[in-house]
């Protein structure tokens, strides 16, 4: 509690190999608001441009996570993401 949430590039990449944990529930929803209690996902669009085919699952499984603990207009917010996501994993194999 009463840290600053950076959703900015590393300024390090994780070697292979490092142990890594994964967060509790509580800290990855606390990671993704603000200092105002507002759900935050600034990253959003560097993954999109640099995760390549694993961006858009990725995304939908944060996306996931987080619907259980926001409230309901949070919850429209990212059923648009949901649906946007749709869009371009269904656009993406397309070629025009």
């Amino acid at each position: 509690k009463g840290q600053t949430v950076n959703h900015t590039v590393p300024r390090r990449v994780v070697p292979v190999g490092q142990e890594i944990y994964r967060m509790t529930n509580e800290a990855m929803h606390r990671f993704h608001r603000d200092s105002a209690g507002r759900l935050m996902l600034h990253y959003y669009s560097q993954i999109l441009a640099g995760a390549g085919l694993l961006a858009v699952p990725l995304l939908e499984a944060i996306i996931e996570q987080l619907e259980s603990a926001c409230a309901k207009e949070e919850g429209r917010q990212l059923s648009v993401l949901r649906k946007s996501l749709a869009w371009q994993r269904t656009m993406g194999g397309m070629r025009l």
